[in-house]
């Protein structure tokens, strides 16, 4: 169960990093913080606030939840453009339009991600940088308070509670997900902690015998001196 939890947090953590960490420094170059925080507070919050009424709350709140959804969703984007007017009328020379500034906003780091990727994996779908920022991650949060939310037959939340177990096997699943979310916390204030993984996973692990590039490669293997 609380491998569940953290699989869910680590497929919720792989899509925010490409379809909003990523390319997020250009973005905050461009319209500045209050632009680009305010839109991933509308996104994400909105969501959020949904899912509280939907999973957190013990009575049927569907209704609820999707009427302050859109309505927390709507005030949020009115306010972004708003400010994305404001960025326009007082950038001329920035070249946007309010409608070309909006797509930037909401797409432009997906599909630099996109080129950036078919250069080396070839051709991706037009709906995957669509579905990577603005479904999957939101999706996963969704799964993710399902799960914080289930109930055992005394009413009693599954997270902490699960099979009766004793406390601390309680304790040691609660501590996977835990980690999982330490972790990615230090990845993103500090990712130069991550580096020297980062440069593990980047050494080749073939190399063509001749040098050249004619398909054939040959893995050396290095075996213990007798």
């Amino acid at each position: 169960f609380y491998v569940n939890f953290a699989m869910i947090m680590i497929g919720f953590c792989k899509t925010l990093s490409a379809g909003w960490i990523y390319g997020l420094e250009n973005q905050l170059a461009t319209f500045g913080p209050k632009i680009v925080y305010g839109y991933m507070l509308t996104t994400f919050g909105s969501v959020n606030i949904a899912c509280i009424i939907w999973f957190w709350i013990p009575y049927d709140t569907e209704v609820v939840g999707f009427l302050l959804l859109f309505l927390s969703y709507g005030a949020g984007m009115l306010i972004c453009v708003k400010e994305i007017k404001d960025f326009v009328a007082h950038n001329p020379n920035r070249g946007f339009t309010v409608k070309s500034a909006l797509y930037e906003l909401s797409m432009g780091n997906i599909l630099q991600l996109k080129t950036d990727l078919e250069s080396s994996v070839g051709k991706i779908p037009a709906a995957w940088p669509y579905l990577m920022k603005h479904f999957i991650p939101q999706i996963l949060l969704v799964l993710f308070f399902n799960l914080t939310g289930s109930r055992n037959e005394l009413g009693e939340t599954i997270f902490g509670h699960y099979e009766a177990y004793p406390f601390p096997f309680q304790m040691a699943g609660i501590f996977v997900v835990v980690a999982v979310v330490i972790i990615f916390s230090i990845g993103v204030k500090r990712p130069e902690a991550f580096e020297k993984i980062a440069s593990l996973q980047e050494k080749p692990m073939v190399h063509n015998v001749n040098g050249a590039d004619d398909g054939f490669d040959t893995v050396y293997v290095e075996m213990p001196a007798k």
